[in-house]
């Protein structure tokens, strides 16, 4: 319903390059939501690779290719 991709985190400022083993790094995110229509959804995270010929290639968090943030419900 909504996404926000970003080339890296902190504005571009800590590449995903940089990071060390174990690392955290805090960032924040808005989503424009008032296109959206009232109901449910589940907030994810995707965290992917773009690929030298183009396109991209999620990477896996946990064995899956999301991380489920939990659900927001928009008010009608």
């Amino acid at each position: 319903a909504a996404q926000r991709d970003e080339a890296a985190p902190v504005l571009g400022l800590s590449p995903t390059s940089s990071w060390q083993a174990g690392q955290v790094t805090a960032d924040y995110y808005e989503l424009d939501l008032r296109a959206v229509p009232p109901g449910t959804y589940q907030l994810v995270v995707v965290m992917y690779q773009p690929l030298a010929g183009g396109g991209f290639r999620d990477l896996s968090c946990t064995g899956l290719d999301r991380a489920t943030l939990g659900r927001i419900a928009l008010p009608g």
